[in-house]
């Protein structure tokens, strides 16, 4: 059975571990990190790797109605919370869920433009 939940095709290495998923509703990227490697959300690569030095995730999304969430195993959630409030991040916890804001992305800086002098 071939599931798609989007537009973003998982790498064809996930594509064959997870149960039929081939695509999801963000960007993609593939992380390697701690023994664990999965295609997870653009958004969440950086934080997904920090996040599998203290614990196992089941599940992540970047954007849930402006929240991003991480779903840690049971026996891994406390130090998950503890990690993303260390960094920062105003945790909920819903449903065995870690829900939280990410940080607004910056925009690239822009140098001025040169001035040039007017033609004499």
């Amino acid at each position: 059975m071939v599931v798609e939940l989007g537009l973003y095709p998982l790498c064809e290495r996930c594509k064959q571990t997870n149960g039929g998923l081939v695509s999801v509703r963000h960007r993609q990227v593939h992380v390697r990190a701690d023994g664990r490697e999965s295609c997870v959300d653009q958004g969440l690569a950086n934080l997904i790797v920090r996040l599998w030095t203290v614990c196992d995730t089941r599940s992540r999304r970047e954007d849930d109605d402006g929240w991003a969430y991480v779903v840690p195993t049971a026996d891994t959630i406390d130090p998950a919370e503890d990690l993303l409030t260390d960094l920062g991040l105003a945790v909920e916890r819903r449903s065995g869920a870690l829900y939280f804001r990410l940080p607004p992305q910056r925009p690239p800086a822009v140098l001025p433009a040169t001035a040039s002098a007017p033609d004499a």
